[in-house]
């Protein structure tokens, strides 16, 4: 269908300016945010200096989201899938 925007789904809330930035190109599908989770979450990695960059496995550019996607199916190969505005 011409016109229509592609959709963007994302599994778990995501930051509204990220929000806003999905919606320039796409018609971004996110949950609502879960009240305290969050902050919460935050606090505790400010407070505890957690590095939680050993579980981030993979870094995928925008352009090639399908493939991140595909990829992220793959369980025993990966953990956690970050998209960047970077090539």
């Amino acid at each position: 269908m011409v016109g229509r925007l592609p959709r963007v789904v994302a599994t778990h809330w995501v930051h509204p300016e990220v929000t806003d930035y999905l919606k320039e190109f796409s018609a971004p599908v996110v949950p609502p945010e879960e009240p305290g989770v969050w902050p919460a979450a935050l606090r505790f990695l400010d407070r505890t200096g957690l590095d939680l960059s050993p579980i981030q496995t993979h870094f995928f550019p925008l352009a090639d989201g399908v493939a991140a996607f595909d990829f992220g199916k793959k369980t025993a190969e990966c953990i956690k899938i970050t998209m960047t505005n970077e090539d």
